[in-house]
Order: structure tokens, then sequence, then C-alpha cells
């Protein structure tokens, strides 16, 4: 919160912002991973709420890397922020192969079905 005025208080928006931000984003990689990634053909609904669940986990393996780095270990954020930025994307896509997208191909992607045909 900051004021605007004296007297007058105007609330921040980045936190709403922030998780506007990430919900459009889980939303936009959801429809990239499943077209792209993974080819899936399966029901969008189940699928898209399991695609959430790795995010969120994702979020909070983020959290958790940030806090035991930076409070406990008190190494500089940059170095958490490191480890994070090369562990959740690697255990996102697992679980996304795994779980989220089972029976997709990543190996088998639409662009590589052009070139397979040129």
């Amino acid at each position: 919160m900051r004021l605007d005025r004296p007297g007058r208080t105007v609330r921040s928006r980045s936190v709403p912002s922030s998780i506007a931000g990430f919900v459009l984003t889980v939303v936009a990689q959801y429809g990239l991973n499943r077209r792209w990634t993974f080819r899936s053909q399966a029901r969008r609904s189940p699928e898209f709420v399991r695609y959430a669940a790795v995010s969120l986990s994702g979020l909070g393996l983020n959290a958790l890397v940030m806090y035991v780095c930076a409070d406990w270990l008190s190494l500089h954020y940059a170095v958490g922020q490191a480890i994070a930025m090369t562990a959740i994307p690697l255990s996102n896509f697992w679980l996304n192969r795994r779980w989220t997208f089972r029976g997709g191909d990543p190996a088998e992607t639409p662009a590589r079905r052009i070139e397979g045909q040129a």
C-alpha cells in the first residue's frame, strides 16, 4: 500500500496483476503444450485440471527452493533463482509428460511432422 495524497491510500495492484499474469500464462502454455509439445487428443477439461495442478506445484517448488536457498542456506537470491530456473521446468515437463499428457508423444510434434513430409 502506498500514499497517494496525505491521508489517502491507494492499494497496490501488483499482487492481483501477478496472479492474473500467472493464470493467463498457464492457459496459454497449456494450449501450446497440448498442441506442439505433446500432441494430445484427450478430453480438455480433466487434462487442463492436471496441467494447472502441475503448474501450481511448480510455483510451490519455486517458493520452496527460494526459501531454502535464501533463508536457510543464506545464499544470494540469484543462486536460488538459477537452481529454480533449472529444476522447475524439468520437473514440470516430466510431470506433464507422465501425468497430464500421458499418451502424447513429445518427440512427434507438428513441426517434426511437417519436416518429415518435406
